[in-house]
């Protein structure tokens, strides 16, 4: 057994009694604490730690998107989405998107409201590395227009058919929107962000709660009336369950043709003012 000198010995007797002591009093004052906030420590310091500690990957990937969109008369169309998905810096094919759906507008220019407008319809989704997936969806798009800037509120609800995976998930989205015309020219710009939500978990499928956060920011041009053509860039931040989080650097182009006679249809020429009245449409999809 090694020896001190004596005084060396005192020493760290009383830094041992020093930090006996000072234990003690935290041991105390962790007492004190409320059972609700030393709860509250004990659920967030794991989470804190989780997430320092997993990474997080990075993306480029590119969305090729066409869109064919029919006004049946006034208030109901019908319209046709094909996405794909270019991932691993826009190296491979991921997957693609087929949409058909439908829409009515309920109330069309009106005080305090430009438009009111429900869709429905169905998606399915071929991943060529993972889960296929299919959905039925519903949603709705409060749209109003002050000067010349477009404003537009949208909910939905996605029930989604997964894989492999039981149950259903059901997933909401909100996206707030705005639009607004260059000058008198055929030209605009527009930017959205969008949430998405899952209600519920079953352990292996999407994550339960906060799933993506998009942000986007585009401008698109109107050619020939019928013809619109959209180009930009988002920025996606996508939880997983397995994999690592993913920050996506998606660049976007969308091709858009449009048929029907509707008057004022936001698909078909329209008076420069309302010229992007479009834009809450584009294909911000999975």
């Amino acid at each position: 057994m090694k020896k001190y000198p004596l005084g060396e010995r005192y020493t760290r007797r009383a830094l041992g009694a020093h930090l006996r002591f000072q234990r003690g009093v935290e041991l105390m004052a962790v007492k004190q604490i409320g059972g609700a906030a030393w709860r509250a420590i004990l659920v967030c310091v794991p989470l804190l730690v989780a997430t320092g500690s997993r990474a997080t990957e990075n993306d480029f990937q590119l969305w090729p998107v066409g869109r064919i969109h029919h006004a049946i008369n006034e208030d109901w169309s019908v319209s046709f989405m094909a996405r794909g998905r270019f991932g691993e810096d826009a190296s491979k094919s991921k997957d693609y998107l087929l949409r058909p759906y439908v829409s009515w507008t309920i109330v069309d220019n009106v005080p305090f409201v430009d438009s009111l407008t429900v869709m429905a319809g169905y998606d399915y989704l071929h991943s060529f590395d993972g889960r296929d997936e299919h959905r039925a969806w519903q949603s709705a798009h409060h749209a109003v227009e002050h000067k010349r800037f477009r404003v537009v509120h949208r909910i939905r609800l996605d029930e989604r058919f997964v894989e492999d995976v039981d149950p259903t998930i059901i997933r909401f989205r909100y996206r707030l929107s705005t639009s607004y015309p260059f000058g008198d020219s055929e030209w605009y710009g527009f930017g959205s962000d969008q949430i998405f939500v899952n209600l519920n978990d079953d352990d292996q499928g999407p994550v339960d709660g906060f799933e993506q956060n998009r942000l986007r920011l585009g401008v698109g041009r109107h050619i020939l009336g019928r013809l619109r053509v959209e180009g930009g860039y988002e920025f996606q931040y996508a939880k997983r369950r397995t994999n690592p989080n993913e920050f996506r650097h998606v660049v976007f182009l969308e091709f858009s043709l449009s048929t029907g006679n509707r008057k004022g249809n936001e698909f078909i020429s329209a008076p420069k003012s309302e010229s992007a009245s479009d834009a809450e449409n584009t294909a911000d999809e999975q």
